[in-house]
């Protein structure tokens, strides 16, 4: 977030705790069917929904699918 992203430091905080609220926000019964059916606890959905939303807000470019390798030359190697 902090290199490909140039997200900075207090965004990037901020971006996390928003992550992590629509990460884990699922329901009882949502976790119990998840896990029933793939053995999983959270969604996996939820987490590539949430991490598009950030690389589309901050990508530069509204793209959700944005590369990760930087299209700058001098952009950050990280």
């Amino acid at each position: 977030m902090l290199g490909r992203l140039r997200m900075s430091i207090d965004e990037v905080i901020d971006s996390y705790t928003k992550l992590a609220s629509k990460i884990f926000a699922a329901g009882l019964l949502s976790k119990i069917g998840s896990g029933a059916t793939t053995g999983a606890r959270f969604s996996a959905e939820n987490l590539e929904n949430a991490i598009k939303e950030v690389v589309a807000k901050y990508s530069g470019n509204n793209n959700k699918d944005a590369p990760m390798r930087d299209p700058l030359e001098n952009g950050c190697p990280v």
